[in-house]
């Protein structure tokens, strides 16, 4: 879902559709605005509408988690080319910085290692993101794990990273998020 931090709410069908003109409704008050397959070439344009001409996002700075591999570093990659500085994050060093030689544009691009489920690592990631750009626009929570398992059979510990990095990493990321972009005037959280 997207929520704008300056309205501290979620954003309904109708302002979706006003954004991201081909959105679908799925028939429960939500839209379905991306769907990435298999093959790992993952189209983001359903995600990030027209956010990405360059004109509106000339002198805005994104922050994608999990951004250095997937639909997380096609996210960064689409960010870059509609004018946007990038921070992109995830647990890996050298899957960071393979992403970011990749993405090229090294006045325009900050690659931060974090755990996301770990508040220490988000608040470290969110204060490198603002002493580099001055600030935050738009936060992409796209950092996930994903075990999957029968239920009688799927360990605890599983189960437990799924929860941290799934939700409790979304939350400390826009909890850490909507200070900063209030702080401009607001911005969006992209889940």
């Amino acid at each position: 879902g997207l929520a704008c931090s300056d309205r501290a709410g979620l954003i309904d069908e109708a302002d979706l559709a006003q954004m991201v003109p081909d959105s679908q409704s799925r028939g429960d008050g939500r839209a379905q605005i991306s769907r990435a397959d298999d093959g790992g070439d993952h189209d983001v344009t359903g995600i990030l509408g027209g956010m990405t001409h360059a004109a509106q996002l000339g002198g805005k700075v994104a922050l994608v988690t999990g951004g250095s591999r997937g639909i997380g570093r096609a996210t960064a990659e689409a960010l870059l080319a509609g004018g946007a500085q990038v921070v992109i994050s995830g647990r890996t060093r050298a899957d960071l910085v393979d992403a970011a030689a990749a993405l090229g544009a090294a006045d325009r691009v900050l690659a931060v290692q974090a755990d996301v489920s770990v508040e220490a690592d988000v608040m470290r990631l969110f204060a490198e993101a603002t002493t580099r750009f001055g600030g935050l626009d738009t936060l992409v929570n796209n950092a996930a794990v994903g075990r999957m398992g029968a239920v009688a059979t799927l360990a605890t510990d599983d189960w437990r990273a799924m929860i941290e990095t799934n939700l409790t990493g979304v939350f400390f990321c826009s909890r850490a998020a909507v200070p900063i972009m209030t702080g401009r005037g607001g911005g969006w959280i992209i889940n």
